[in-house]
């Protein structure tokens, strides 16, 4: 008898979860898995975030936001709401607890296929390990658009970790593989007293416009209201072409700790003000997730 979590199906061979009606399959990282697993074996037991870490990274050594990026990832992934917490919920100073009220052990299993999903002219987004949400966010087509994203977001990380002083000011990148140079351009407004903003552009297209400026002054708006109520900071690493727009998005607490959102956006262009309102609920979600600053 196969045991079932809001309707998910742990699949141990693929380190994923299979939704028992649709067929859907959403792989999960394998720390994130083995953190799924131990938090379903103790469910309705307070694990410590000591527990958890001894459990899953084991000897390893990991951040400090390690935990708390895989709980939010995993909370997406069943479809549980960040601020109600219904399936994990964060006791605070303690740990975390597993609902076991959303396991359930059906009597028999259906059959599993992997669902096709046609495409379509309508703004498609992809939350970096998050599954789809209401609205605007019911486009989002997760693994085809995190394939398409993984290459211009694992080459701002890089850029990020290899060449941290290009982002001091209009900067240089090494040529690409295709004998284009990359600039990492400075678009911090000083409107925006919690936000930096760095645009990665090929450098054979000086007038590249400022898109985050241009398009989504709501957005920034409000997330630089946002980030100030928090005490945080944020910065924007992006990218974008006519058809998609990528976004690393850091956000530090007052403690140092660092969070990283990424996002890959489809269409972008279709629709500005729905593009607005996403953007700034993805990293509102984020902010809120974030454990308080001891």
């Amino acid at each position: 008898m196969h045991m079932l979590i809001n309707k998910w199906r742990l699949d141990p061979s693929l380190n994923a979860l299979i939704h028992s009606e649709t067929g859907e399959i959403q792989r999960l990282g394998e720390f994130h898995y083995i953190l799924l697993e131990t938090l379903v074996n103790h469910a309705g037991e307070v694990l410590s975030r000591n527990f958890l870490i001894n459990a899953v990274w084991k000897n390893r050594v990991v951040g400090n936001n390690s935990l708390p990026t895989a709980i939010y990832a995993l909370r997406a992934a069943l479809g549980d709401d960040g601020r109600l917490q219904e399936i994990i919920k964060t006791v605070p100073k303690k740990g975390y607890v597993f609902n076991k009220d959303f396991i359930t052990y059906p009597q028999e299993t259906l059959p599993v296929e992997t669902a096709n999903e046609a495409d379509n002219a309508v703004p498609s987004l992809c939350l970096a390990q998050a599954p789809p949400l209401a609205g605007l966010r019911s486009a989002i087509k997760f693994k085809k658009c995190l394939i398409l994203s993984i290459v211009i977001i694992s080459l701002i990380y890089l850029l990020i970790k290899n060449y941290p002083h290009y982002a001091r000011g209009n900067q240089s990148m090494p040529p690409s593989a295709g004998g284009s140079e990359l600039i990492l351009k400075d678009e911090t407004i000083k409107d925006y007293s919690r936000i930096r903003i760095f645009h990665l552009h090929s450098g054979n297209d000086p007038g590249h416009a400022a898109q985050l400026k241009e398009h989504m002054p709501d957005m920034l708006r409000a997330l630089n209201l946002k980030l100030k109520s928090q005490q945080m900071n944020a910065i924007f690493y992006y990218s974008d072409s006519v058809a998609k727009l990528s976004i690393s998005l850091l956000i530090q607490d007052n403690c140092h700790h660092q969070y990283q959102l990424m996002m890959g956006i489809q269409n972008w262009q279709n629709n500005i003000q729905e593009l607005n309102s996403f953007v700034y609920q993805a990293a509102e979600k984020n902010i809120n997730e974030i454990p308080t600053c001891l």
